[in-house]
């Protein structure tokens, strides 16, 4: 029995090809299926209480990446809107010169500080999610399998 070995290498190669464009794939999914999680879970503002939109949350989460290679990728994914993290996690908000200026409901308010109550929409995104990221990159890895 004769073994080519470049042919096989070539092989290999291919298939290495392949799997690294699947795992790249698998994670890109992953982090889409979050950003939707994510984005039904962002707190919408309420018109009138709000210096942005209502749904503005929402709509500023994006995907970036994947990125990497040789089979070790990552997509990083959040709010664009400066108060995507406020939102998240909470906390006080202090005024920059030296009062916070704002509208609510009509009503024209100067003030030093308020406190933002938590509302976590990305952390819960991910958490409901995590069990269905394992399947979806094990379909993606049997796919790339298959077509060998």
């Amino acid at each position: 029995m004769s073994v080519d070995v470049a042919r096989t290498l070539a092989g290999l190669d291919a298939l290495l090809a392949r799997m690294d464009l699947g795992v790249k794939q698998s994670i890109a999914d992953a982090a889409h299926l979050i950003q939707a999680a994510a984005m039904e879970k962002a707190p919408v503002g309420t018109p009138g209480n709000s210096t942005n939109a209502p749904g503005d949350l929402a709509r500023s989460i994006e995907v970036e990446g994947p990125t990497g290679g040789d089979g070790i990728y990552a997509a990083e994914l959040g709010p664009t809107v400066i108060h995507g993290r406020q939102r998240e996690l909470g906390g006080e908000i202090y005024g920059f010169e030296p009062l916070l200026h704002f509208f609510r409901f009509g009503q024209e308010i100067y003030t030093s500080r308020v406190y933002q109550k938590p509302e976590p929409y990305m952390l819960p995104a991910l958490e409901e999610n995590w069990v269905d990221i394992i399947p979806l990159v094990n379909a993606r890895i049997a796919e790339v399998l298959e077509t060998s």
